[in-house]
């Protein structure tokens, strides 16, 4: 996956800054870790003005590109410095930061009260015509609680398009919960089939949630590297960490951060080794449709044997610029979402029906790039 980007930066970057924002908890850091979106073009650039800034200030600040969708993460180390001079020099860093986002046409979002916006930013602007059914659905009757699992049609809908993706049949009333974004689909997989004391295997650099996640559910995460500048995983050190008999490995592909697309090849090597070590793979594949030719996106549970041991999470978000409306999904067999489901149960009930009344102009927009699964330029 390349992006149009300064790689030589990015990668640097990533060297120095694996597990980025495990490390800024670990350096005590009181301030939350800050998206700021900036062009993907400008991704590189901006990254370098943060070290620019942290050489010239002295405040550490720990910051990671995604060169899938132009965010970064930053973090701003506290230190040792006393009150005064930590709201002084917050202020001081942040008001840079977020005054070179708004040059750079970006966008920040944060409680530090500096957030500024300048233009949209995201891969492709919401399609219209979602954003015309949303306004007729806000009129008509779907003001109240929706199934906890998700609306009928909504499900159907979703069981539609990813049984022709996935390449089998997806019962939307046994196969399919619907979630609050991609992030609970993913602790809700957690917690059905992670108990306290198993293992979890978790490629690094990885999505900030997986390893909370695996310790929230009482388990142990495994960090196995993927290793610069390919992002390949080294095969020894995989089958390693499944003879620690974990309970599941989590699976970002296209990952996020690195933006590394999963071979054929790695995924078949994957799950010969999660058969061979019973072990459930948890996907989350929120950029599949957002591929650079000449790769591909294949559903980690079309592999042969995967269905009945995969929990594939994902979510309309990154696909059709939706971030805000939290609509995620999990497919598993029935037995898995049986169990998925009375955790989400627990977790958050229900998602906005008005949203889940969409489905009729949702999934057919950008038909043609989901149809081929590949765009060879997702910013059009």
């Amino acid at each position: 996956m390349t992006a149009t980007v300064e790689p030589g930066i990015l990668l640097e970057d990533i060297r120095k800054v694996l597990g980025a924002l495990v490390k800024a908890v670990e350096a005590t850091s009181e301030q939350e870790p800050v998206d700021i979106v900036v062009p993907i073009s400008k991704t590189a650039e901006f990254i370098k003005f943060v070290k620019k800034v942290e050489n010239e200030t002295g405040v550490r600040m720990v910051s990671f590109g995604h060169a899938g969708d132009g965010n970064v993460h930053l973090c701003v180390v506290r230190g040792e410095r006393s009150d005064e001079e930590w709201r002084e020099k917050l202020h001081e860093v942040m008001s840079r930061i977020y005054g070179k986002a708004y040059e750079l046409g970006g966008v920040t979002s944060g409680e530090h009260g500096i957030g500024v916006s300048k233009r949209k930013y995201y891969l492709r602007e919401t399609p219209r015509e979602i954003l015309d059914r949303l306004t007729e659905v806000t009129r008509e009757d779907f003001h109240q609680y929706s199934i906890t699992w998700g609306a009928q049609n909504f499900r159907e809908a979703l069981a539609e398009k990813q049984s022709r993706l996935m390449g089998r049949s997806i019962d939307p009333n046994s196969e399919i919960v619907v979630t609050c974004g991609s992030t609970e689909a993913i602790m809700a997989a957690m917690m059905t089939v992670v108990n306290p004391g198993d293992k979890v295997i978790v490629f690094s650099p990885f999505y900030e949630n997986y390893g909370a996640d695996a310790i929230l559910s009482g388990a142990e995460p495994i960090y196995v590297p993927l290793i610069p500048p390919e992002f390949g995983f080294d095969r020894n050190a995989l089958e390693q960490a499944f003879a620690q008999n974990p309970r599941a490995l989590i699976l970002c592909n296209p990952s996020n951060p690195c933006g590394k697309v999963f071979t054929y090849d790695e995924l078949k090597f994957i799950a010969g080794l999660a058969e061979k070590y019973d072990v459930f793979v948890i996907t989350d594949e929120v950029y599949e449709h957002i591929i650079y030719k000449p790769n591909t996106h294949v559903y980690f549970s079309s592999l042969p044997g995967m269905y009945e041991r995969t929990i594939s999470c994902s979510s309309l978000s990154k696909t059709y610029s939706i971030t805000v409306w939290q609509l995620g999904y999990i497919i598993a067999p029935p037995h898995i979402i049986d169990a998925a489901r009375k955790v989400h149960d627990f977790l958050r009930q229900h998602r906005t029906i008005i949203v889940e009344r969409l489905r009729r102009q949702i999934f057919p927009v950008s038909a043609l790039c989901l149809q081929q699964n590949a765009c060879a330029n997702p910013t059009k």
